[in-house]
């Protein structure tokens, strides 16, 4: 029997990464995920509105250091339907371009493919945006689509070998 998204925490990790929920505790680490600093009020409101986000259909997730056990940013999980789910993910500037965005793609691809029964994962990118573009394709994503200035891209279980 395949998991329910929202029925129990999701949890998972690999040698580079934890995947798990987004708490309370992470709202100083949100204060500077975003590339504009937010005060310790703000950081809070963040968290509070990230962690209520599952009552819209959406799971966010912290992404972790295996080693360190310290944040690194997140990776947010939309419903789209029961086998469908779009995802985006922001991690800390000082740790872009460092695999920790691709391990918490691959990471969290397999997990969902695997363990919960899903199909397709999509995601949506800024044309201008290259180094996701690139993470998107060398994690098995094939671009879709898209409109102005954003392109759609899918990942199937099923072609799903990165």
């Amino acid at each position: 029997m395949m998991r329910d998204f929202f029925a129990e925490p999701f949890y998972s990790e690999n040698d580079k990464v934890i995947l798990r929920p987004l708490t309370a505790a992470d709202s100083a680490s949100l204060r500077d995920l975003f590339d504009y600093p937010l005060d310790e009020g703000r950081g809070r409101e963040m968290a509070r509105q990230l962690m209520r986000a599952k009552d819209n259909g959406t799971l966010v997730l912290a992404v972790l250091d295996q080693k360190e056990q310290i944040f690194r940013g997140i990776l947010e999980v939309k419903v789209k339907s029961p086998r469908s789910l779009e995802i985006g993910y922001r991690i800390k500037k000082p740790y872009r371009h460092r695999r920790y965005a691709s391990e918490a793609l691959r990471l969290f691809r397999q997990t969902a493919f695997e363990e919960y029964g899903i199909e397709e994962i999509c995601a949506r990118v800024k044309k201008d945006n290259e180094y996701s573009r690139r993470l998107l394709q060398n994690s098995g994503f094939v671009k879709t689509g898209g409109s102005g200035d954003i392109e759609e891209y899918v990942c199937l279980m099923e072609q799903a070998t990165v």
